[in-house]
């Protein structure tokens, strides 16, 4: 068998042997806090040996194993079951001292709230009660890596609940018919979690919860912390949050089914504009490669994403391409209140499609675009090709977001609003 097989195999191995302990009824084993750290399986997979540790330290760890290790026949029968194999593997249980198994809770909520995923995903499984958030006008990675996460903690026997902003972009609602009817949203949130955001001020619904509730933030954008959070996770260099979130279900041993499945090839392509953007990385290829096969129709999917769009939509994407305005090696695009109403268009259908038209221009490299949210209130987006101007036009104002996808905010009348982007954020840049 090929290391990248065995090394599939034995991710598998770990996750049985995980629930199967789980689900064990002897309470010796359920007392503290143990762990498969780690699996190594022979080449013919008859041989397995599982690693355990406790957050006890390795004295306790080294009973778990002789526990574990008289219960071996039981396991290794429902370990075949499980796995649906012809043959029995014998399992041995040995005992680890992995400093990184034995934290402590207490540890986390130390003053430095950078954590690591298996820190999250050990407080996932050993605590109850979440609520998901994620920003406003949440896009497809926003969605999908809540959607995930939300269905695995359903998996483990979580409740679970998504706050989601009303304004979801058309396109995007099938993504929501992945809550089942039978699902139990009545229930007091004890945990947050905050997807895809890391500023309060663009949280949606925050408001109506008490914010001292302990908090998880997990975020892949061009911030240094989150003052909020008592566990904090950013991964700069992941193309989404939905490819951070893949790596904390595989620290979570989640079976990773066909629904998981689409939601992070939804959110990992929405992203990475399928592929094509800077952020995409080899890291993403090897989930492409685990998870490809549980995609029920990836062709449909692709479509849904990034095409989809009324008679109407096409017509108000034609009129902003018409007015487009050049400064230099710039493109400036203006859409308006009015511009929206003319053809019945929603400010949570902007999308990439609008954003990424002027970089197809030839000899241009930074685009930006003035979106007007409300009367004296606009919402300016920046994309850039591979230069990092986005951001560093962006920083200009105050704003953030990734090196060639960045955005911020400005208040005033279109014509300050012109003034202001030509004459103080243009003028820096050339």
């Amino acid at each position: 068998m090929n290391s990248r097989r065995i090394a599939k195999a034995q991710e598998s191995f770990k996750r049985e042997i995980s629930n199967i302990i789980f689900s064990m009824k002897d309470a010796r084993l359920h007392k503290k806090l143990v762990t498969v750290t780690n699996v190594e399986l022979s080449n013919d997979c008859l041989f397995c040996k599982a690693y355990m540790s406790s957050v006890d330290g390795f004295k306790h760890a080294k009973i778990i194993c002789k526990i574990l290790n008289h219960a071996a026949n039981y396991i290794q029968i429902n370990l075949a079951i499980n796995l649906k194999t012809r043959f029995m593997p014998k399992v041995l249980f040995i005992p680890s001292d992995s400093e990184e198994y034995a934290f402590k809770i207490n540890n986390i909520l130390s003053k430095n709230n950078k954590s690591t995923l298996f820190e999250i995903s050990e407080f996932l499984k050993n605590n109850n009660n979440f609520a998901i958030f994620t920003h406003v006008i949440p896009d497809g990675d926003a969605i999908s890596s809540c959607m995930a996460l939300y269905l695995a903690l359903k998996q483990i026997g979580k409740n679970a609940k998504i706050i989601f902003d009303k304004e979801i972009p058309e396109r995007l609602k099938f993504l929501l018919n992945y809550f089942d009817n039978q699902d139990n949203f009545d229930f007091k949130p004890e945990n947050f979690i905050f997807l895809d955001v890391s500023d309060k001020k663009r949280i949606f619904g925050i408001k109506n919860y008490n914010f001292s509730n302990f908090n998880i933030c997990i975020d892949h954008h061009d911030v240094e912390n989150c003052d909020f959070a008592n566990m904090f996770y950013l991964n700069k260099k992941a193309s989404s949050c939905t490819e951070i979130i893949y790596d904390l279900l595989d620290n979570m041993n989640i079976h990773i089914d066909k629904k998981i499945a689409n939601l992070i090839y939804v959110g990992i392509y929405s992203d990475t504009g399928g592929f094509k953007y800077s952020n995409t990385n080899s890291n993403l290829f090897g989930i492409m490669y685990e998870i490809f096969d549980k995609i029920e129709n990836f062709s449909d999917l692709n479509y849904k994403i990034s095409s989809n769009f009324t008679k109407e939509f096409i017509k108000f994407k034609s009129e902003i391409m018409s007015n487009f305005e050049y400064y230099d090696n710039i493109c400036i695009s203006f859409i308006t209140l009015d511009i929206m109403k003319k053809f019945n268009i929603k400010y949570s259908d902007l999308n990439d499609s609008i954003y990424q038209v002027p970089l197809q221009i030839i000899g241009i490299d930074l685009a930006i675009i003035i979106k007007q949210k409300e009367k004296n209130l606009f919402k300016i987006s920046a994309r850039s090709k591979n230069n990092g101007k986005a951001l560093e036009f962006c920083k200009i104002f105050g704003g953030g977001g990734h090196p060639n996808a960045a955005g911020f905010e400005l208040v005033g009348d279109l014509n300050y609003i012109k003034d202001k982007i030509f004459n103080f954020g243009i003028s820096k840049l050339i």
